[in-house]
């Protein structure tokens, strides 16, 4: 093919993306409509029912959001899931005898110690799970063993931590279908609880951390 034709072909393949229409045949208008803005109604301010101060502490406000209940639905969840989980090991056979399922104890207590040690593990980072109750003196921190949770229960409430009973999940394209089903349980009381302490001002700030896609 000689240069000239090359040349052709490329005019014809650009030609879709080469649109010389006017402003007015796209449809753009230089007269701006203007928006009427509604007045901010709302009144900024923390709900005083919840008794935050300057003096209330971070555990204080902690407890507003994760409260009672909402440990008590993880510790019946908690529960639920190890159950059906065993339940389904019995069935391919004998469990090993060192095995998580096993040697599971059900959660009788809220458990906010294993919530404290995920929260310190955030602070300190460290190369393994196992790590944080190491005797190692240069890797040894004390937090882990100081609450009273030793390494394998920490470990076996990890591996049956649930939030939601999985036998009420939908299955993916069927009604009632949630992609947020394992955590919808704590999503939902959060959002009300935020939405019941603070008030938020006029002006927000959004950005594409909270926006959905």
């Amino acid at each position: 093919m000689s240069s000239q034709n090359l040349t052709e072909a490329g005019r014809e393949f650009a030609r879709p993306f080469l649109n010389t229409n006017s402003d007015f045949e796209l449809g753009w208008k230089e007269e701006i409509e203007t928006v009427q803005k509604p007045a901010f109604s709302g009144v900024p301010e923390i709900n005083k029912n919840f008794r935050i101060t300057e003096d209330s502490s971070p555990w204080d406000i902690f407890e507003i959001f994760f409260s009672t209940e909402m440990f008590k639905l993880i510790q019946k969840e908690t529960n639920r899931y190890a159950t059906q989980e065993i339940n389904k090991k019995k069935e391919e056979g004998p469990l090993k005898p060192k095995s998580v399922f096993a040697q599971w104890n059900t959660v009788i207590a809220r458990n906010k110690k294993f919530f404290s040690i995920i929260i310190h593990m955030r602070v300190l980072h460290k190369r393994s799970l196992r790590d944080y109750w190491s005797l190692r003196p240069i890797i040894h921190t004390p937090y882990g063993a100081s609450v009273g949770m030793s390494q394998d229960r920490f470990l076996a409430l990890l591996t049956m931590l649930h939030l939601n009973n999985n036998d009420a999940k939908a299955a993916r394209g069927q009604p009632g279908y949630d992609p947020l089903f394992k955590i919808r349980p704590i999503i939902d009381t959060l959002m009300t609880k935020f939405q019941d302490v603070y008030a938020p001002e006029e002006q927000l700030t959004i950005d594409e951390a909270i926006c959905p896609f």
